[in-house]
């Protein structure tokens, strides 16, 4: 049975609380947090970023960037030039693809849309740049993040041919998206980050917050980031990275 968002989310925590700690702890939460994802419904191909019904805009042999209601069946693709959801025995459809037969198109259709995206997100890799003359950082901290963006789908469907002459049903898809995030982590304060204010080393509480853009794959959403931290506590005036920005990797997982 495939788990759920809230199962996924209850399992990764509980490995997480159990975990030793460790200079990769982070890395290996981070680790832990796209397996048990991995294991979900939500990143397979029923994602709720699937080829669905709804509207789009529609690009054909026939005419370009048409907004339609579409219909996506087995077997066929229906599309109906209305703003409501279609009852088809009274419709004439605007668009009717059916699978499986090439020649009715010579091309690319092209079907797009743009939606708002809210995602649970991770940045695995963190760059630091460098400060008061100190070498570059490259952290991998353990951090959540809700990330917050307008997306954009394109859905291709064409034919290709073979050597041997044969037509085959291709299908591709790509999202990508912009927008804000905002969470909490970890981070290690040490004598190095301080510039030897803090002479033992000890793990910080982090608030972070930034810009990211986002690239689907059939797997997940994996974007870069630009972002801030905030380390909470008596020692975050002392903390070298205080407003100073850093460039991330970053994984996210669709939430709506």
């Amino acid at each position: 049975m495939q788990m759920t968002k809230v199962s996924c989310i209850i399992n990764f925590f509980k490995q997480l609380a159990i975990m030793n700690r460790s200079p990769l702890a982070g890395c290996k939460a981070c680790l832990l947090l796209i397996l048990f994802f991995s294991s979900c419904s939500i990143i397979e191909k029923s994602s709720v970023h699937a080829f669905d019904d709804g509207f789009y805009r529609v690009s054909t042999d026939s005419f370009q960037n048409k907004k339609l209601y579409v219909s996506i069946n087995e077997d066929e693709i229906i599309g109906h030039s209305i703003n409501h959801q279609p009852s088809y025995e009274e419709e004439k459809p605007a668009f009717h693809l059916t699978l499986n037969r090439p020649g009715q198109t010579t091309g690319k259709v092209s079907f797009r849309k743009s939606s708002l995206d809210i995602d649970i997100s991770s940045v695995l890799l963190k760059y630091r740049p460098s400060v008061y003359g100190l070498p570059a950082q490259l952290t991998t901290d353990f951090n959540l993040a809700l990330y917050g963006g307008w997306r954009k789908d394109v859905y291709r469907i064409y034919y290709e041919t073979s050597p041997a002459g044969t037509k085959k049903l291709k299908q591709n898809h790509r999202g990508f998206d912009v927008g804000l995030f905002a969470g909490a982590g970890n981070t290690l304060v040490s004598p190095f980050s301080t510039r030897s204010v803090v002479t033992d080393e000890y793990n910080g509480f982090i608030l972070q917050s930034g810009i990211a853009g986002f690239l689907e794959t059939g797997f997940a959403s994996f974007g870069l980031a630009y972002g801030f931290d905030h380390l909470a506590g008596p020692n975050g005036k002392d903390w070298i990275y205080r407003r100073k920005p850093w460039l991330g990797f970053m994984i996210g997982i669709a939430l709506n």
